[in-house]
């Protein structure tokens, strides 16, 4: 079809390292395929480090094998594996949005938080708001894709090598 792929392999924090593959053309694709969503690999998409190994490639996110579409989630709570994320309130952690008491659990509140308003008590413990619109409002695309249509998956990942 015209593109050239290639394969970096398959396993835990690949998302990250095939980032730091200085041979990767800045111009590139990097089409992530995740079987889950996790909460702190959202998170780590949206911080400063992550973003500074980006720099000029489009990440592209698939999400396939997993009843969670991130499109319909208000909250995203950390991933029961997620052994890498620092808890709420430490560097790099998860965000501490309303938790007034610093309990982990995100309290009653109104405001805005990158413009989305936060009106509701989410009582939750280490996680994300709206993972998808964290995803775009920080510049990256998805694709949740259920049916196995494998056309579906190509088709999409050609119009965003070619509309980069």
């Amino acid at each position: 079809m015209g593109l050239i792929a290639v394969n970096y392999g398959l396993g835990p924090n690949k998302h990250y390292n095939i980032l730091k593959n200085i041979s990767i053309p800045q111009n590139a694709l990097i089409v992530d395929i995740y079987g889950g969503a996790c909460a702190g690999t959202i998170w780590e998409m949206t911080q400063s480090y992550y973003k500074n190994l980006v720099v000029n490639r489009s990440v592209f996110s698939i999400w396939i094998g997993t009843p969670t579409n991130i499109a319909n989630v208000k909250f995203l709570q950390r991933a029961h594996d997620d052994d890498f994320t620092p808890i709420y309130g430490t560097p790099g952690g998860f965000p501490t949005y309303y938790d007034i008491d610093k309990d982990g659990k995100f309290e009653y509140g109104t405001g805005y938080v990158n413009g989305i308003i936060y009106p509701k008590k989410f009582n939750e413990v280490d996680g994300i708001l709206y993972p998808a619109k964290l995803l775009i409002n920080n510049g990256y695309h998805y694709l949740y894709q259920q049916n196995g249509d494998i056309n579906t998956i190509v088709q999409r990942i050609i119009h965003e090598a070619t509309t980069l």
